[in-house]
């Protein structure tokens, strides 16, 4: 399925027909040499993307720990390669459910309520409650009103 994915992928045929550094071919399997570390080169077909790549995602992805982006993509850069892999995976460990609802929270915690003040002596001291009252609409006219 690799091979046959090659010729449907634009870059790949791009990639054949003129040499460039760091692109080899090997018994119709093309490698990406980048730092002396050989890594297979995979096509932006539909096919691969939603077999081979979302595969070898959720494999690495879940066999991690669900470690985040940046272990995720470590993972994978050591034996893979594609074009905007980063970009791909980002997405990826975005959408995991596992991830989101396991996400620690990123906000301060909130902070005690303080009571006003008791005042000494009456009138001394002005508050307000503000309340945000919902539209009123109008369904004959369709005519919204605002409390303002």
């Amino acid at each position: 399925m690799l091979k046959s994915s090659y010729q449907k992928d634009p870059d790949f045929v791009k990639k054949i027909n003129w040499p460039i550094n760091g692109y080899s071919k090997v018994h119709g399997i093309l490698y990406y040499t980048f730092n002396e570390q050989v890594r297979i080169y995979l096509p932006n077909t539909p096919d691969c993307n939603s077999i081979i790549k979302n595969t070898l995602l959720d494999k690495i992805h879940t066999f991690l720990g669900h470690a985040g982006f940046t272990k995720t993509l470590h993972g994978l850069m050591k034996n893979l390669y594609w074009l905007k892999m980063t970009r791909y995976m980002r997405e990826y460990c975005q959408t995991c459910t596992v991830c989101q609802q396991a996400k620690n929270p990123t906000q301060k915690p909130y902070g005690l309520l303080h009571p006003p003040l008791i005042p000494s002596k009456p009138f001394t001291h002005l508050t307000m409650d503000f309340l945000a009252l919902p539209p009123i609409i109008d369904h004959i006219t369709k005519v919204h009103y605002s409390h303002v």
